[in-house]
């Protein structure tokens, strides 16, 4: 957990402290994820990805917006079952994971109001969809062997961008497994619609309820979290 505690105190250091403070750590988190959609799109266009020249098509596939949008939010329930998880389980990892919310991360977002904390779980939502799963799996069954089958391929291409996704988000190995696994299950979800739209509704959604909860866990919590950290 030392190399753990390390990252969380360098992100602590620029975590907002001043109440004018955040909106800097906002246009930072705003610009990086929302500049993803740009990226991926410009990826598929030089690999010649299907699709890659219709923003529509990408996002809806042949279902009307409002199906995905619906399909989306349904998507969101099971996931919340994570936060549920997280919170009441006393497993010594998942505990490890919340001390690390309420004590490193919740500061980090300290501050900022329920708008741009919807702001930035959308840009989660539309950024690492359409990097991840967007270009990612269809950059990666591009890479795998003709002879393969379709099935094969796109799973073995949801399977790697999970890793990927995962490990960009690990924080610590619980963090790991449930980022995996919800990698996977965005995937599916791609798979399932052939569109992005649901999965990123669904990131979108849950990343705005996890904010918020972790939000109430340091108004909860703030005494503790005002410790310095050289104290704990």
């Amino acid at each position: 957990m030392d190399e753990v505690d390390d990252l969380a105190d360098v992100m602590l250091e620029v975590a907002p402290q001043e109440p004018e403070s955040w909106k800097r750590i906002f246009t930072k988190f705003v610009v990086a994820e929302y500049l993803m959609v740009p990226l991926a799109l410009v990826m598929m266009w030089v690999c010649d990805l299907p699709q890659a020249d219709s923003i529509t098509g990408q996002l809806r596939g042949e279902d009307p917006w409002s199906w995905g949008v619906a399909f989306g939010l349904f998507a969101t329930i099971p996931m919340l079952l994570s936060i549920v998880l997280t919170a009441m389980v006393p497993w010594r990892p998942l505990v490890e994971l919340r001390e690390l919310v309420q004590t490193k991360l919740a500061p980090f977002f300290r501050g900022m109001p329920s708008w741009a904390l919807f702001l930035i779980a959308l840009g989660a939502g539309f950024g690492e969809e359409w990097l991840f799963r967007g270009f990612g799996i269809q950059g990666v069954g591009w890479l795998l062997p003709d002879a393969w089958s379709p099935v094969v391929v796109q799973w073995t291409a949801i399977l790697i961008v999970a890793l990927v996704f995962g490990g960009l988000h690990a924080l610590t190995p619980m963090y790991f497994v449930l980022t995996f696994a919800m990698g996977i299950y965005f995937g599916y979800l791609v798979l399932l619609t052939d569109s992005l739209l649901p999965a990123v509704v669904a990131h979108g959604l849950y990343d705005y309820i996890a904010l918020l909860y972790i939000m109430r866990l340091d108004k909860d919590h703030e005494p503790a979290l005002c410790v310095p950290l050289s104290a704990q």
